[in-house]
């Protein structure tokens, strides 16, 4: 047996004599009210309602997204220096409907509406007209033999016409596009990690790219369309002098906000304009501080046996395999841990952690307050708050006297809750919430903001921030690494009895490979305070964009770093605890959201610990 297994096994040899008979009695008790709202939901179902009361959203298809080979090692290359930005003329469907817009945007990188710029670091091209004078050939060519880069696209019988306007001016061989009926799968190579990234090596199946390009000598494919048996380029580059022309296959017409098309069936509109501003403009634009990723198991008390899990193997299993574990625990059931699991929790901060699973897990506990005839019961804010109240109370004592914190963060039991209880969880200092991304908030209108969906957490509700986690089968978590969003995986605990489930085990492996092993795995609590994107700028200090509550700042220079620090959606009534900070070499700094809670100190979650175990110094 492993020291871990007898660190934690001790405490629970023979577990039926040690354990006595109150114990037993609430053991059983928990048991008893955890099978009552089971069959309170079934019955429900069966002769009340099964519809749920919201709209959920379309999540990504199980198994569309899978890695087919790990990504070889990236070749670094040098950014565009900070301050240059990207030419984008006006498309065919607007600026305002140009995916190519969109993506520079969420990048931060500055737009220069002017059909070509010479001074620019990019410069888009729409095929659909590629020239706006006779001398736009000539500054083209000019601009590529001094090693300017180029990213054109296009998908009708105009940008055929196009492409061949641009090998005219450049006297070189270029692709031509023809039109593909029915979906595909786009993946991506995987030794052109220099350029896909995390995605190097992945498939995605369900894509409906418009077109594809014909084969062409002195092209490097950086994207292919398998259809009908056959694969054909769907992006390709091509260096010429000392600059690169990309030429792709998926247009730029953009349906809706940038997170409607993230996704498999837009794969080749959205990623490869991504690809091509991250590779360019590195440091520039915003970028994560560092890749986090976690697997939490909902609804176990910290303990082995009954109503718990193997914490010991799974602890194991996390070590061997390199994740982090999170049991989101019921804060009802914490009188049931066992001594063992605690001093796991205790010692192995890095690998095991628990954080809030709701108040009692009485079905869907904080579900909609408007009546209606809904599967789940409906109840009042004022009942939602005060069970917000009892956790936080329950979770107080039970730190108090053991040593262990729950992190801050509230994984709501059956899917979040509505928009008006956002701010209970505010004022009763939570860092963030983390659900599965299949619904927004209850009662609520869908907010107007381009960048939803598109940052580390939302806050475009009521200023609160939610994390998105996926089911295992759910290969988006490399589409969220690639992001630079959070990779959050969850499960439940008779999917993890027998053993991880080997879909799991898939994505923590895949996860590990795209991330070229600098994923850092982490509890919710150190992944809600890394929540966040920074960019350096050309004056050599950094800006950050902040996405939760609290944000861990990083410098690994030998240098002092100055970040200056905005938060989208502040609650009313908040204010950052400094919006400009100066890290030394080394070390890292904190950014709060301070202010606007109304709940008493001693009602509140109390801060972290302090430090930071990503980035300890």
């Amino acid at each position: 047996m492993s020291a871990v297994a007898e660190q934690a096994q001790a405490p629970h040899q023979p577990a039926a004599r040690r354990l006595k008979v109150p114990r037993l009695a609430r053991l059983a008790a928990a048991a008893a009210w955890r099978r009552v709202w089971h069959l309170d939901d079934v019955l429900r179902q069966a002769f009340w309602s099964q519809d749920p009361g919201f709209a959920t959203r379309a999540t990504t298809a199980p198994r569309a997204i899978r890695a087919l080979a790990p990504p070889l090692p990236r070749t670094r290359r040098s950014a565009a220096p900070a301050g240059r930005g990207i030419a984008v003329g006006t498309s065919s469907g607007g600026t305002e409907r140009s995916a190519f817009t969109a993506v520079a945007g969420l990048y931060g990188v500055e737009l220069d509406g002017a059909p070509f710029s010479e001074s620019a670091a990019l410069n888009f091209v729409d095929l659909e007209s590629p020239f706006s004078d006779s001398h736009s050939g000539e500054r083209l060519r000019r601009y590529l033999f001094e090693g300017g880069t180029v990213y054109a696209t296009g998908t009708s019988a105009r940008a055929s016409a196009g492409l061949v306007q641009l090998e005219n001016a450049l006297s070189v061989g270029l692709p031509r596009l023809r039109e593909l009926s029915g979906p595909g799968v786009v993946r991506f190579p995987s030794h052109r990690a220099d350029f896909a990234a995390e995605l190097a090596g992945v498939a995605l199946a369900g894509a409906e790219p418009p077109a594809f390009l014909t084969p062409v000598a002195g092209a490097t494919v950086l994207a292919w369309i398998d259809h009908a048996g056959e694969a054909s380029p769907g992006l390709t580059e091509f260096e010429i002098g000392r600059g690169r022309l990309l030429i792709g296959a998926g247009g730029d017409h953009l349906a809706g906000r940038p997170a409607d098309a993230y996704g498999p069936r837009h794969a080749l509109t959205v990623l490869p304009p991504m690809m091509t501003i991250r590779r360019l403009f590195g440091q520039a634009a915003w970028h994560p501080a560092v890749r986090t990723a976690n697997v939490t198991v909902d609804d176990p008390a910290l303990r082995v046996g009954l109503l718990g899990l193997d914490f010991p193997k799974l602890l194991e299993d996390a070590e061997r395999l390199d994740f982090h574990l999170t049991a989101a625990t019921i804060p009802r059931e914490l009188g049931l841990s066992d001594a063992g699991v605690l001093r796991l929790l205790r010692s192995k901060p890095a690998r095991l952690s628990a954080c809030h699973h709701g108040n009692d897990h009485s079905g869907y506990e904080f579900y909609a307050a408007q009546r209606g005839r809904h599967r789940f019961r409906h109840r009042s804010l004022a009942e939602q708050r005060r069970a917000l109240r009892e956790a936080v109370g329950r979770s107080r004592s039970f730190a108090a006297a053991t040593g262990v914190r729950l992190d801050r963060v509230m994984v709501f039991p059956h899917g979040l809750c509505a928009e008006s209880m956002l701010p209970a969880l505010q004022d009763l200092g939570f860092l963030a919430s983390c659900n599965w991304l299949d619904r927004y908030p209850l009662e609520a209108l869908v907010p107007d903001d381009t960048d939803l969906g598109m940052r580390p957490a939302d806050t475009a509700w009521e200023g609160f921030p939610l994390l998105w986690r996926r089911q295992a089968p759910d290969g988006g978590v490399l589409l969220d690494l690639f992001l630079g969003r959070p990779a959050l995986l969850f499960c439940h605990p008779q999917e993890v009895r027998g053993g991880l489930p080997a879909e799991l085990l898939q994505r923590v492996a895949e996860l590990n490979a795209a991330g070229a092993g600098q994923v850092a795995w982490r509890g919710l609590e150190e992944v809600a305070r890394h929540a966040y994107l920074q960019r350096r700028l050309a004056d050599g200090s950094w800006e950050v964009l902040m996405t939760a509550n609290e944000a861990c700042l990083h410098n690994p220079d030998p240098e002092p770093r100055t970040y200056r620090v905005t938060r989208p959606h502040l609650p009313a009534g908040s204010r950052l605890s400094s919006a400009v900070v100066t890290v030394a070499s080394g070390t890292s700094g904190l950014v709060r959201v301070l202010g606007g809670r109304v709940a008493a100190q001693e009602d509140v979650l109390p801060d972290g610990a302090g430090g930071c175990s990503i980035f300890p110094g």
